[in-house]
């Protein structure tokens, strides 16, 4: 499929768009593509529109989210429970979110996202944008 999609063209241009989506994290990226992959053979195409990239986030979104809400889950039974105002909770959710493998420890005070994605999931748990800038 890559070969003949090359040949016109339309190859690069749906794999830009798919590292562009996902910011090329492996996993992200699979799973995007894949989700890509099922929708063009849903409408019985032989290969991926540029179009389903779009849709093919928001699947893959869907499926962090339901990732993400396990891990909050069973946060909130483990020692990093607390409620919003809990001062030692919220200083504890960094770390405890570096142990899930959602963000990295960079610098005194200063965390990087790990998956791409996690950050617009974040974000859209957070639309007023309370919790500042995630990336």
């Amino acid at each position: 499929m890559r070969d003949a999609a090359a040949s016109r063209g339309s190859c690069s241009a749906i794999a830009k768009r798919l590292l562009s989506l996902t910011g090329g994290h492996p996993y992200e990226t699979m799973c995007t593509a894949n989700h890509m992959g099922l929708r063009a053979l849903l409408r019985g195409a032989a290969e991926a529109a540029e179009g389903d990239g779009r849709l093919a986030f928001e699947d893959t979104l869907g499926k962090i989210h339901n990732l993400w809400a396990e891990r909050w889950e069973r946060a909130g039974r483990g020692p990093y429970a607390g409620r919003r105002d809990d001062s030692h909770a919220v200083q504890r959710a960094p770390r405890w979110m570096e142990n899930e493998g959602g963000i990295e420890h960079t610098g005194r005070g200063e965390w990087a996202l790990i998956e791409p994605m996690v950050g617009e999931y974040l974000r859209r748990l957070d639309p007023y944008g309370a919790a500042g800038p995630t990336h």
